[in-house]
């Protein structure tokens, strides 16, 4: 909510403080046209190196936090080829193999969308909702375990480390979460909205248009068709730790020895 906000003040005051709205350069170089044209040539350019920096910094946070959460994923093995995903190196102390992976797929799309704005366009706008996407996995979720437990009195405390109680909305709670739920549902269609002015900006491209629909439908049916392999592997280990035959004859035949059993 406060990134809409902070994005939608920066539109509004750039948009305010450009020259012109009607000669074309606003829509061709954006906001570097507003910077130039206010700050002067070189206020302006040494701005936006400025802006590149912070968007390189930017960059590495992005990465950082990807690699920590594809390594997180791949140690409760939860991701495809967790096991070489989810190793730390013993030298750096770090998920090379994590990092790598993150750093190699946004490498290629990248070089994917090189000298193609219209696809630069459209897998910005696709990123930004599968990031509201996984938001929504958090909230949904919790809003229903809040409508299910608010005969029981509601979640319950928890306390941290100290023991001190943790942070809570209260009755505040159910409302505040029921508005992140329709407010990230609404950013999910209107990012994903097949709209020719965000995804086919030569209006040549019908599967370009309907891009976002298609990553986002074949990421969610990757996604659940693993969850759901994943699930029948833990369900039969689950089953044969079960089975009283299963490992206590080993034990009792071990225990009738001294020696030999391993």
């Amino acid at each position: 909510m406060f990134s809409g906000l902070g994005g939608a003040l920066l539109i509004v005051g750039a948009l305010l403080a450009a020259p012109s709205l009607t000669d074309g350069q606003l829509a061709a170089y954006g906001l570097s046209y507003v910077i130039t044209a206010v700050l002067g040539d070189a206020g302006g350019r040494l701005m936006l190196c400025t802006v590149a920096v912070a968007v390189f910094a930017c960059t590495l946070a992005v990465q950082t936090a990807g690699a920590r959460m594809m390594y997180s994923m791949s140690r409760e093995r939860a991701f495809p080829l967790h096991r070489a995903i989810g190793r730390v190196s013993p030298r750096t102390g770090t998920p090379i193999s994590a990092s790598a992976v993150v750093g190699v797929g946004a490498a290629i799309a990248l070089v994917v969308n090189f000298g193609q704005p219209a696809l630069f366009t459209a897998l910005s706008s696709i990123g930004i909702a599968m990031i509201y996407i996984a938001y929504l996995g958090v909230t949904a979720p919790l809003l229903i375990a809040r409508i299910r437990l608010r005969r029981s009195g509601g979640l319950p405390a928890g306390v941290d480390e100290q023991g001190a109680p943790l942070f809570t909305l209260g009755r505040w709670g159910l409302p505040v979460n029921a508005v992140a739920v329709a407010f990230q549902i609404a950013m999910i269609v209107n990012l994903a909205w097949p709209r020719p002015e965000i995804y086919d900006l030569e209006g040549d491209s019908p599967l370009l248009q309907w891009s976002a629909i298609i990553t986002i439908g074949v990421s969610l049916a990757i996604g659940g068709a693993y969850l759901w392999w994943r699930g029948r592997t833990h369900a039969r280990r689950d089953r044969a730790r079960a089975d009283p035959g299963h490992g206590e004859g080993v034990g009792s035949r071990c225990r009738g020895r001294a020696r030999g059993c391993r």
